[in-house]
């Protein structure tokens, strides 16, 4: 009898401990766009007889776990509507195991029926990232790229830099692929892509080892238009905007699919004048200098893509991309400066016209190989060759008078500014289940030649005479070798990711002048390691809390390091520091997510922060320029919210709250700013009846700083209606910006023995009016959106 006991107490404590240490399956389910199947149903079947075991949805991330499973043959299926049901292979578990990655295919008669009915949300939060639906806003009509980033949550546009979360160092992509620009040349770019043309704007604050390491504020990837059918489809779309002047532009795109092949491209083309007033007033030595310029740009953008994917078999695919942007069209300034010798005395006057021609051309051209099989692994490979050509020449008349009729002396000079910048990279990505998660490794190498002549010529006189003295070339070389690896592992309801990146560079800068000669300005080379971890804890199928540790690096900007002097009006420049400093953050970041709200805190730590500074030079002149801040430090907490007050009404709001702190000497003075800045933003989405449509949304940007500028509140409402016609195929919108006209940025430099306060107006009220089409087939796969080799170069280069 006592025997019996014992062996029944055994049997008790066996089936005790094998239930406690059961084991675990885990996977993860995406669509074709690899987002998360949030809420599909993930069901566990018993091989043996289909018995079903568990089935539970698949959480915000796409993630499902199955835990305290016995040992036995098993497989699973998912369903998800509009979605062809999934079945995995028969697996046997005897350790815990991840499952590969589950790809649900669209039903093609069910797509089209979804894409008539159901439209995406404006705004969309993800665990990594915050998704602007560009095509789903009406308000986003007649914009462009540039303007819609200012629209952004969280992001920041000021005269051409940008920021998120208050940090400078984004990194911006177009499908994935680097422009290459940054700041006044980046700026160019944006603005010759239509809205037309954009799908989503991403923005990514904390992206893991496998990103470059460029990039302290993370990455904004502009998503443009991809069809989605298989056979030939596509859109057009023509936007008037009427406001000072009127302006146009046009865009279309078409995909072509069979089980072949994939052909797909799109093209955008913008016109019109934009018109753009300033006010400067400057105080520096005892002189006061108050400047209104005028600034009128006339664009005449193209941009375009096309490419080819051709599946070699289930597993490879092999893609080829050319995307590029052509910008051309005058850029006239004028501008009035009253001078003040004694204060509330006109001691003079200084009239500047300046009319600049500038012909830019950006090509990238890709080549990528992809393989994937079903047991989880992965290889990509991308090899890119970008070229930016710049040709500028510019002509600029100075007049200093006493009165409108007796000039004092007369300064006219004429520019010719060449850029051309070759970049070469290549980069491997391969990932395979091993340790019961996921391995990554990989591999970059980068190679950047740029080459500028800046020529200057005195046209005072009669002829044209070379000016030796400012007359020179910047060559400047870099080569960026670079290698990662990666684990990630969910165990239970936690799920962690573990990373170390290693970038090796060297640089080489040369100046050469007709005065001076030649000499090396920059020689360097350094070996950087980039850690980054993140850890998340599902509470429930709701509540995720997350924890995040990234090392992130910005290298200075191509045309940053660059010289040359440009030329705003004789006592106005602009020039690069060929001795500016690569900065460095240290970005840590808790989150938690419950169904459709968030919240962030985030602490920042930049040491040698770039920042723009203004210095005199020769007693009177102001000279704008990029140097090192020793630290910056920002703390920032952002929330999220989406929910529907009815059935046709639905909100998102967004809310951040940053402050930031500049310590260090710059400029002989000891800089110490604390600022601390709000954000709220809110997009209101009416669904109306018999195919009816409207929008309303806001933004308030409280006061903020960057290094040594101080900027001035801003807000703005814009409204839009939107009518669906031709069987649903066709769109009309009707959209008003800045409805109030409030959008005026201004800025304050008080630093350093120099104040200069500046105030700006531009176009923003506009009127805009846009109709598009659809046509062809409206179903399941598009092309692959891939990332280049170029991807950490994607800021450095300016376009303007």
């Amino acid at each position: 009898m006592k025997g019996i006991k014992n062996s029944i107490l055994l049997c008790i404590l066996c089936l005790i401990f094998s239930g406690v240490n059961g084991q675990i399956i885990s996977g993860n389910v995406v669509n074709e766009h690899n987002e998360p199947m949030i809420a599909s149903g993930v069901s566990l079947l018993r091989a043996t007889d289909s018995f079903l075991v568990k089935i539970l949805p698949a959480d915000t991330r796409g993630n499902f776990l199955f835990d305290n499973i016995k040992e036995g043959t098993y497989y699973v299926t998912v369903v998800a509507s509009g979605f062809r049901k999934y079945k995995t292979d028969i697996f046997t578990v005897k350790d815990s195991i991840t499952l590969p990655v589950i790809t649900l295919v669209q039903y093609a008669k069910e797509l089209a029926a979804v894409e008539v009915r159901s439209t995406k949300p404006i705004i969309e939060v993800k665990a990594d990232r915050m998704i602007f639906n560009v095509s789903s806003s009406i308000n986003a009509t007649g914009s462009n790229a540039l303007e819609l980033l200012g629209k952004s949550p969280g992001v920041r546009v000021d005269n051409s830099s940008l920021s998120v979360n208050g940090k400078n160092g984004v990194i911006v992509y177009i499908d994935g692929r680097p422009t290459n620009l940054s700041g006044n040349d980046l700026a160019a770019v944006l603005t010759g892509i239509p809205s037309a043309n954009i799908e989503a704007i991403e923005v990514i604050t904390n992206p893991s080892s496998k990103y470059p390491a460029a990039g302290n504020a993370g990455i904004i990837n502009i998503r443009l238009k991809k069809s989605q059918s298989l056979g030939l489809n596509g859109s057009t779309s023509v936007t008037a905007s009427f406001a000072h002047t009127p302006k146009y532009d046009f865009s279309g795109n078409f995909n072509y699919r069979n089980k072949f092949y994939n052909l797909f491209g799109n093209y955008g083309y913008q016109y019109g004048d934009n018109r753009t007033l300033s006010h400067f007033f400057r105080q520096v030595s005892g002189n006061t200098f108050d400047q209104r310029a005028t600034y009128i740009r006339t664009s005449d953008n193209h941009n375009y893509k096309g490419g080819a994917d051709f599946f070699l078999s289930k597993r490879s695919t092999l893609g080829v991309l050319i995307n590029g942007s052509a910008l051309s069209g005058p850029f006239k300034t004028t501008s009035s400066t009253d001078i003040y010798r004694t204060p509330g005395v006109v001691d003079s006057f200084l009239n500047s016209a300046n009319n600049q021609t500038k012909r830019l051309r950006r090509v990238n051209y890709n080549i990528n190989y992809q393989y994937k099989d079903t047991v989880g692994r992965s290889l990509n490979i991308d090899a890119d060759y970008n070229t930016f050509r710049n040709n500028m020449n510019s002509a600029q008349n100075n007049e200093y008078k006493m009165d409108p009729d007796s000039i004092l002396g007369i300064n006219n000079i004429r520019t010719i500014a060449l850029t051309d910048i070759d970049i070469r990279s290549v980069k491997v990505d391969y990932e395979q289940k091993a340790l019961a998660g996921k391995l990554g490794i990989g591999a970059y190498y980068n190679d950047v030649s740029t080459e500028n002549d800046f020529k200057v010529f005195d046209r005072s006189n009669t002829y044209e005479k070379l000016d030796s003295s400012m007359t020179s070339n910047f060559a400047y070389k870099e080569k960026i070798y670079a290698g990662y690896i990666s684990y990630s592992r969910a165990i239970n309801k936690v799920s962690f990711q573990l990373g170390l990146r290693a970038e090796a560079t060297s640089a080489l800068g040369s100046l050469t002048t007709l005065d001076a000669g030649a000499y090396r300005s920059l020689d360097t080379s350094y070996l950087n390691f980039f850690p980054g971890a993140s850890l998340s804890y599902k509470l429930n199928n709701y509540s995720t809390w997350g924890l995040s540790y990234s090392r992130r690096i910005d290298r200075p900007g191509y045309e940053d390091l660059n010289p040359f002097v440009n030329i705003l009006d004789e006592l106005t420049l602009s020039k690069g520091n060929t001795f500016l400093k690569p900065q460095y953050t240290d970005n840590f970041q808790l989150s938690y997510n419950y169904k459709r709200y968030t919240a962030m805190l985030g602490y920042s730590r930049i040491k040698d922060f770039f920042t723009q500074v203004l210095d005199t030079v020769d007693g009177n002149k102001s000279v704008q320029t990029v140097k090192n801040i020793p630290y910056q430090y920002v703390l920032n907490f952002t929330t999220t919210a989406q929910f529907d007050v009815t059935k046709w009404w639905g909100v998102y709001c967004y809310l951040d709250i940053n402050n930031s702190t500049y310590k260090g000497n710059l400029n002989n003075s000891y800089l110490d700013i604390n600022v601390t800045r709000f954000l709220i933003y809110s997009e209101n989405s009416f669904d109306l009846s018999h195919g009816w449509s409207a929008q309303l949304s806001g933004y308030y940007n409280g006061p903020a700083a960057t290094g040594t500028t101080r900027w001035k509140e801003i807000w703005t409402v814009d409204a839009g209606l939107q009518k669906k016609v031709f069987d649903n195929n066709g769109t009309v919108r009707l959209s008003v910006t800045d409805i109030f006209n409030t959008l005026r940025p201004g800025g304050l430099i008080d630093f350093g023995g120099t104040y200069l306060r500046s105030d700006f107006r531009s176009e923003s009220r506009r009127l805009k009016i846009s109709f598009s089409y659809r046509f062809g087939k409206k179903s399941v796969k598009q092309a692959r959106t891939r990332t280049t080799s170029a991807d950490t170069e994607s800021k450095r280069l300016k376009e303007k």
